[in-house]
């Protein structure tokens, strides 16, 4: 993640966890029987991995991330990796 992003993303944290934890509700209340898919529009380099993490763990989810800058891709792609370990560890 940009380094001047994480002082945004420690005070956005609180707000992101309830929109968040609303599109999950919504999206498991709407589930029929398929695995929800999140469109993420600007994905950057991912820091919404962790809102993430539960939803996966136990619901399944698939995400797709688009970013208009070709360079984001390496670093999204680290952070899914890594959301993929640790709730794969747990």
């Amino acid at each position: 993640m940009a380094v001047g992003m994480k002082d945004y993303e420690r005070e956005a944290y609180p707000k992101k966890k309830e929109l968040f934890a609303k599109l999950f509700t919504s999206l498991l209340k709407s589930n029929d029987e398929q695995q929800p898919v999140v469109v993420e529009i600007g994905i950057g380099s991912f820091p919404n991995a962790l809102y993430y993490q539960k939803m996966i763990a136990e619901d399944g989810l698939d995400i797709i991330g688009i970013d208009p800058n070709d360079r984001m891709e390496g670093y999204a792609r680290n952070n899914s990796k890594l959301l993929t370990k640790k709730y794969k560890d747990n």
